[in-house]
């Protein structure tokens, strides 16, 4: 059985990010389909809900993106967003305003492909010992690392389209 290990926004707490205020909602949605592809992502949007109410638009968009690094080891990013009470600003513009809420999960995948399942219980003790003695070093440095990075460059890309960070 494949081993899914949390790299940012472990277990229950995901990395949230709030904003309230004006934003691109065009913009902010394509440039996260944009950061997947240019991080060779294949990402699915598992969810997309419009619900109409007097206050505005309310929006719910899952996205989940996956990167197969190797036959062992893949990626997963987790994107949940809540876009609440948008109103278009301006009709020339596609500036909304509202509150948008996004949550983001980061994890590496290991023996994604249960290739020490089909030798039983003899198969657990190796990838025991397959993770302990032979590919320890790289699944902290490289997956466990490129995951962080990974992930992280998606936080900072959407705060900064949402004006949260500036780009100097």
């Amino acid at each position: 059985m494949s081993m899914k290990i949390d790299i940012v926004g472990s277990g229950p707490s995901w990395v949230r990010i709030s904003y309230v205020g004006a934003y691109n909602f065009d913009k902010f949605y394509r440039d996260i389909i944009n950061f997947f592809k240019a991080n060779g992502y294949f990402f699915n949007e598992k969810v997309h809900i419009e619900l109409v109410r007097p206050t505005g638009k309310d929006h719910k968009i899952d996205f989940v993106g996956s990167k197969e690094v190797d036959d062992y080891a893949r990626y997963l990013m987790s994107i949940e967003i809540w876009a609440l009470r948008t109103s278009k600003l301006s009709a020339k513009e596609d500036l909304y305003k509202g509150e948008i809420q996004v949550r983001i999960k980061g994890t590496m995948e290991i023996d994604y492909k249960n290739k020490f399942e089909r030798y039983g219980a003899i198969g657990k003790v190796m990838r025991s010992f397959y993770h302990k003695y032979i590919i320890k070093k790289r699944l902290w440095t490289k997956y466990a690392a490129d995951v962080y990075v990974d992930t992280n460059g998606m936080i900072a890309n959407i705060k900064q389209n949402l004006g949260l960070i500036t780009q100097y």
